[in-house]
């Protein structure tokens, strides 16, 4: 079966857009591609507008703002990344006006919805948890938990006790949710890239989730630490490509896919839910590999980039990254600023930031917000989080130092 988003007949494009909460890091992979970007989303931060034409979106008019947003900038093909795949009306939408280089709406309800998911999966011999779409006979011991359906980066998922379920039942709640057995392990993902001719895998990695230390809630995603694939054991690379071959036979998807799972103590893998688009994870993968994931993404579409790409520069190391959130609102003045262009130029490895998603000068973070995106590099995963750690105490000085001086 072919996928969704791909056509039989190759066309080029010279130019992209980007729409999505935050685009960063996949708009840059689409400029060392070699093609004019531009972008959409919530920020519009000094490191994305340096690499596309970029328009932000107040949080009050998203998603909707989006589409108008998209209207004011030429009429290139367009990809998504997260959490657009809450919407799939909205794709749907602004697939009608423009190219779509990704899964179309029909395709994303399809992997979204946890029963049919849960069903394919099984069929090919993986393990997805017990879920319920309501509270009713879900035990309140946490054993459970309670996700809503349209969430992103682990926003918003509890542990489902008593009180909670007393709270759900009085405040009457609409947001579409689940109820999800918790599984016992460590957080894992991967990436894909599935064309006509099926799922490579690109890399896969393991997450570093609620760090209270860099002001994140309990389930928040906070980044991601490469595993290189020639690292795997044999059992857990050979489940990534059959859930692969879930996704491209069962759901017809295409272009670059993430997946969440939960790796166990005895060696399964249990797939938590699929993001049929790029995922933040993506961008270690290029940086350890050399990659260009939006060229790869977009030929696996049907659609060639019409310029030459850039160079890519890879170390060979392995990278982590890593997402600090501010406790309190945080205004972002222009001594911050100058004090992270330092830190970017101190901490760049050779072409590749250490720093990314740099808020501009005059916006304000509110309280919990993600302020920016951390990296570090090194010959091993140990040494790679404990330079992590360092870099984003750094920055927690730099900023306690600004609060002190004003």
């Amino acid at each position: 079966m072919p996928a969704s988003g791909a056509l039989s007949q190759t066309t080029t494009t010279t130019e992209l857009l980007v729409v999505g909460a935050s685009v960063r890091a996949w708009a840059g992979s689409a400029h060392r591609a070699g093609l004019n970007v531009h972008a959409v989303d919530l920020f519009a931060d000094r490191d994305l507008s340096a690499v596309a034409q970029a328009i932000p979106v107040d949080g009050a008019d998203y998603p909707a703002g989006l589409v108008a947003a998209a209207a004011r900038l030429p009429a290139a093909p367009w990809c998504y990344t997260g959490a657009l795949e809450n919407h799939p009306d909205l794709l749907a939408v602004m697939a009608s006006q423009r190219r779509l280089a990704g899964n179309p709406a029909a395709a994303v309800r399809r992997v979204r919805d946890p029963h049919l998911l849960a069903g394919a999966l099984a069929d090919a011999g993986i393990s997805f948890p017990e879920t319920h779409t309501t509270p009713q006979g879900v035990l309140t011991d946490g054993s459970h938990l309670h996700k809503p359906l349209a969430s992103a980066a682990g926003r918003a998922i509890v542990i489902w006790t008593a009180a909670r379920a007393r709270r759900w039942q009085t405040r009457q709640d609409n947001r579409r949710s689940v109820w999800q057995r918790r599984v016992a392990g460590r957080a894992v993902s991967a990436a894909f890239v599935i064309g006509a001719d099926g799922a490579g895998l690109v890399g896969t990695s393991k997450q570093l989730i609620g760090r209270r230390r860099w002001h994140a809630r309990p389930y928040a995603y906070c980044g991601s630490i490469d595993v290189p694939l020639k690292s795997l054991p044999e059992g857990i690379h050979r489940q990534w490509m059959q859930i692969g071959r879930v996704l491209a036979a069962d759901f017809a998807l295409c272009g670059a896919v993430g997946v969440d799972a939960i790796a166990t103590a005895d060696g399964r893998l249990v797939v938590v839910e699929v993001n049929p688009r790029p995922t933040a994870s993506m961008e270690l993968f290029e940086r350890s590999t050399g990659r260009l994931l939006a060229a790869e993404h977009l030929a696996a579409c049907g659609i060639a980039c019409g310029r030459p790409p850039a160079t890519g520069s890879h170390s060979g190391d392995l990278w982590v990254k890593g997402v600090l959130r501010v406790g309190p609102a945080l205004q972002i003045t222009a001594e911050i600023t100058e004090r992270l262009d330092e830190l970017v130029a101190r901490w760049s490895s050779g072409s590749w930031p250490g720093l990314a998603d740099l808020p501009r000068t005059g916006s304000t973070v509110p309280a919990g917000g993600a302020l920016l995106t951390v990296f570090a590099t090194a010959g091993s995963p140990a040494a790679a989080l404990k330079l992590l750690g360092e870099r984003i105490g750094g920055v927690e000085h730099l900023l306690r130092r600004g609060s002190a001086e004003r």
